[in-house]
């Protein structure tokens, strides 16, 4: 890289600065483009990251309440499942662990929801 003499420096730095501020376009270094890239980068992989975990999380809970349904399904007929889906779909994870567990021994749908 050759060096300009100061007053060229100055001189041609002020001409940019001229057309910058005509433009109303701040001057980015490549540097600073690099920089930007490298960011917009980091963030993408961290909201694929996010995303995945988030998907992973919302498929697991829905497989919970899809085997709590079936063993609903099993031991008291698909009336109960059409019954009670809207509640286990809504439900926290204790919930329908509790309900997952309480089918074991529960002798009605309505006693298990209840």
């Amino acid at each position: 890289m050759m060096r300009l003499p100061e007053p060229d420096e100055e001189r041609i730095y002020q001409q940019i600065e001229k057309i910058r501020e005509s433009k109303h376009m701040p001057y980015v270094t490549t540097a600073e483009r690099i920089q930007h890239k490298r960011g917009l980068q980091q963030g993408l992989e961290k909201g694929h990251e996010q995303g995945l975990e988030k998907g992973l999380q919302t498929g697991h809970r829905q497989g919970e309440v899809d085997m709590l349904m079936r063993l609903v399904e099993l031991k008291f007929g698909s009336e109960a499942v059409k019954r009670y889906a809207p509640l286990a779909a809504d439900a926290n994870e204790d919930q329908l662990r509790q309900w997952a567990e309480g089918i074991l021994t529960a002798d009605s749908a309505a006693a298990l929801f209840s």
